[in-house]
């Protein structure tokens, strides 16, 4: 497991050693962020990988094995990461609006 938080766009993978109690699902392929523009950062393994989800911004994947994220767009297209087996929380980029002093998620 790295020790770094992977960045891809607005979306970030955040290593963590422990992971609160939550609903748990097993795949192999998982949009990991979906973007409202149509195109999703995925998240792909050749064995099952756990997603646990906590509540709505609380979501942790564990991978045994290494995986692949992509970006699903046609331009623009971020770099497609490689990703160590570990447990990380699933963050995404937020922005400050100052006039309308709101925070935002960025849309990638």
């Amino acid at each position: 497991m790295t020790d770094k938080p992977i960045r891809q766009g607005s979306l970030m993978l955040v290593p963590v050693d422990e992971v609160p109690e939550g609903r748990i699902t097993r795949q192999k392929s998982a949009i990991v962020e979906h973007s409202e523009s149509g195109h999703s950062h995925v998240l792909d393994c050749p064995q099952d990988f756990e997603t646990i989800t906590v509540d709505e911004d609380n979501v942790f994947v564990r991978l045994m094995t290494g995986g692949v994220l992509t970006h699903q767009k046609q331009a623009e297209r971020h770099e497609e990461l490689e990703i160590a087996p570990g447990t990380y929380r699933i963050k995404h980029k937020n922005e400050y609006k100052p006039f309308e002093k709101i925070m935002k998620q960025v849309i990638d």
